[in-house]
């Protein structure tokens, strides 16, 4: 198909959500659409303020979200649309030792080569948070897979920076 979406075997997602994230993508003409998602453990509702988001919008490495003021979106590839050929390129730059924070990588990817995003303002999709995690974990094992993360992100940010 042209576009791909992800949702984790864990969580759920609404059944219009790949319906309403489509009409946004075609309404707006842009390469992925983020939507708001609800945590199910802790009645939580994360969303964040619609618009166009283009090239140029400034890229939050430490905390690891994308930011546009006080806007953030959340660095995961589920309650998203992607244009198919966009993700494909983008995930082709994330290394198999990258096993924590490919997510990350592959969004950051996508704005740095310039790709568009739009913001629908509906929770669409149910996000269950997991105990087990890797980013709730305290091992040196995780401690590596985080520094592995930022070594990556450091490596692209400074190759864009490069290109000019």
């Amino acid at each position: 198909g042209e576009y791909i979406g992800f949702v984790d075997g864990d969580d759920i997602a609404h059944e219009n959500m790949y319906r309403l994230l489509f009409d946004e993508m075609k309404r707006t003409d842009v390469d992925f659409v983020h939507a708001g998602y609800y945590e199910l453990e802790n009645n939580k509702t994360h969303l964040t303020n619609p618009g166009l988001y283009h090239k140029g919008c400034e890229i939050d490495m430490v905390k690891g979200v994308i930011r546009r003021d006080t806007d953030a979106i959340s660095p995961s590839i589920w309650s998203k649309l992607f244009k198919r050929e966009c993700i494909i390129n983008s995930y082709h730059k994330v290394d198999d030792n990258n096993s924590y924070g490919e997510d990350l990588i592959a969004l950051c990817s996508l704005l740095l080569d310039g790709c568009s995003f739009s913001i629908l303002d509906k929770p669409v999709y149910y996000y269950r948070r997991r105990t087990d995690s890797i980013t709730r974990g305290k091992n040196i094992s995780a401690l590596k897979s985080i520094v592995n993360l930022y070594d990556k992100l450091q490596q692209m940010m400074r190759e864009s920076y490069l290109r000019g």
